[in-house]
């Protein structure tokens, strides 16, 4: 599934929450200000001071990432399924120590990317909960 318009829009100007669940199954979520779209289908995201979020990843990679915005009583909102995948080493763990220090944080702990594999509509209407294609 791709990422594409008014859904890449809504990642890029919006806080997304990050929703993980450990191996019982019970759920964590997260704001990451930090998150990002590497390409069309992934995104990524910077650890710096979460250890739940990774905790849970690192013993069940499935992932839901949740973006919504309100403009004059309108709400606008995605979600978006994937597997993660934590990085402690090259090129995009470098990224995310870039990222850290130019804005005056710790280095990160690790970057996390999604691989997207599905696409929900949050928006309140008829396609509200349905998948995007």
């Amino acid at each position: 599934m791709k990422l594409a318009g008014e859904i890449r829009d809504a990642f890029k100007k919006n806080l997304v929450f990050i929703i993980t669940a450990d191996k019982e199954g019970i759920p964590n979520a997260a704001p990451k200000g930090s998150t990002q779209i590497l390409d069309d289908e992934t995104l990524m995201f910077i650890d710096v001071f979460g250890k739940k979020t990774i905790k849970n990843l690192s013993e069940n990679p499935k992932v839901a990432a949740v973006v919504a915005s309100m403009d004059k009583d309108k709400m606008i909102g995605y979600q978006v399924k994937g597997v993660a995948t934590i990085i402690k080493e090259g090129e995009l763990f470098d990224k995310g120590v870039r990222f850290c220090k130019e804005r005056g944080f710790p280095n990160p702990n690790c970057v996390v990317t999604i691989k997207i594999e599905e696409v929900y509509s949050l928006t309140p209407g008829p396609n509200a909960g349905q998948e995007i294609r």
